[in-house]
């Protein structure tokens, strides 16, 4: 009965949980003998199974050395499309080592309909701005990062004003170089090499076989 009764508040005392807010596409993976520098990309702010939603904000992180962030905007079929409420934001925000963009939406009481489901939130669109010659150049994408103060994170509200408990999947972005015709040349000379010294070496006769 004790065992019971302790689950039984516990359900009562947790707060209603959102699947997840993700990232689509997560992985965003490209070649360089693909994409150049100045080639754009978009990845879109989803929520899942969310219930009783008044109000979103969606700040999403990334490495500003390697990519830009050139726009953060709601989802032009976003959760709240075509409802009365206050936009939050645009804001785009960088360093030489790291940026963010910032989003949101929050509804106003008696105007919006909460949303219950799975929907769009932001889309936030990408340049690259370097190419690697080896290696790979990569970035994390981090909607789930918290920051002290929690102005510039991401946030669900209900429509009771309070925090909806979500479960954040953050993405990543990669850039891969081509196999470069510097590294193709001289192996190839060295197979060659190879191959000539097999061809003069002498081979040893077969002697002839009899038997007694």
């Amino acid at each position: 009965m004790i065992v019971s009764l302790v689950l039984i508040l516990s359900i009562w005392i947790t707060p209603a949980l959102a699947e997840t807010v993700y990232l689509d596409p997560s992985e965003n993976s490209f070649d360089v003998g693909e994409v150049s520098v100045g080639h754009r990309f978009n990845v879109t702010a989803w929520v899942s199974d969310v219930s009783d939603l008044m109000g979103f904000q969606v700040a999403l992180y990334y490495n500003a050395s390697v990519i830009n962030m050139t726009s953060a905007s709601l989802a032009s079929d976003y959760v709240f499309a075509g409802q009365a409420g206050i936009p939050l934001g645009p804001l785009i925000n960088y360093t030489d080592s790291w940026g963010y963009g910032f989003v949101g939406f929050s509804g106003l009481g008696g105007m919006t309909t909460p949303f219950t489901g799975t929907g769009k939130l932001a889309v936030f669109e990408f340049e690259i701005t370097t190419v690697p010659e080896v290696g790979n150049l990569t970035s994390p994408l981090i909607i789930s990062y918290k920051v002290t103060g929690g102005t510039y994170e991401t946030k669900l509200k209900n429509s009771t004003g309070g925090a909806i408990i979500f479960t954040g999947t953050d993405g990543s972005y990669i850039i891969i170089p081509e196999f470069l015709s510097f590294l193709i040349l001289p192996m190839f000379s060295v197979l060659t090499l190879v191959a000539v010294i097999l061809a003069k070496k002498p081979r040893r006769k077969r002697g002839f076989e009899h038997t007694v």
